[in-house]
């Protein structure tokens, strides 16, 4: 009988951008419940496969061996833009979705832009969380506007971002990673903090 345990195609680290930090809290999250995990997706009952980040032929085998595949998708597809790079990187995503048994998308925006090109047999929104030990609601509702993202990369819009604070100069605005990083200058804005 397969033990009850779960792969992650995404070895944790504890830096990077979401797909880094969603493997590194779900592996810490199965460790804390006792579930075990597998050193390769053909032991395991369930495997997560993040984005394009798994060998294809290695899941079609795990699939074979009785493992239910879950393809845990953040992406933005923009065929008439993407570079050769990301274009390749969607095709992928798309062949491992073609063997998934489910398939979470990570917000309402990925579902709409993906669903009809993926058309998986089965699909579900799983909204990212946040720790309540780390992250605690403002005092006041409403008194900090907050926007937390790791990567500074194009598709993330910060230009939209950085035009909306400028246009609220009324409204505070705690900017969670790397915004300092970007070719914008979120710290010269006098409503932000960067953190």
């Amino acid at each position: 009988r397969r033990s009850d345990s779960l792969y992650v195609s995404l070895q944790p680290r504890w830096w990077g951008g979401g797909a880094n930090t969603f493997a590194a809290n779900l592996t810490r999250y199965a460790k804390r419940r006792g579930l075990p995990l597998a050193r390769r997706m053909e032991q395991a009952r369930r495997a997560i496969v993040i984005s394009h980040l798994a060998d294809e032929a290695e899941v079609a085998r795990a699939k074979a061996a009785g493992c239910a595949i879950i393809h845990r998708i953040d992406e933005d597809f923009n065929w008439g833009q993407d570079d050769p790079y990301r274009r390749e990187k969607h095709d992928k995503i798309r062949r491992l979705n073609r063997l998934a048994d489910i398939t979470v998308f990570q917000s309402r925006f990925v579902e709409a832009n993906l669903l009809e090109t993926l058309n998986p047999a089965r699909h579900t929104v799983i909204l990212n969380g946040a720790d309540p030990s780390v992250f605690k609601p403002a005092c006041r509702p409403g008194e900090w506007i907050g926007h937390v993202t790791w990567s500074t990369g194009e598709k993330k819009r910060l230009d939209l971002l950085y035009r909306c604070i400028e246009s609220h100069p009324d409204r505070k605005f705690l900017l969670v990673g790397r915004h300092a990083q970007s070719s914008l200058p979120f710290g010269r804005l006098p409503n932000v903090k960067l953190v």
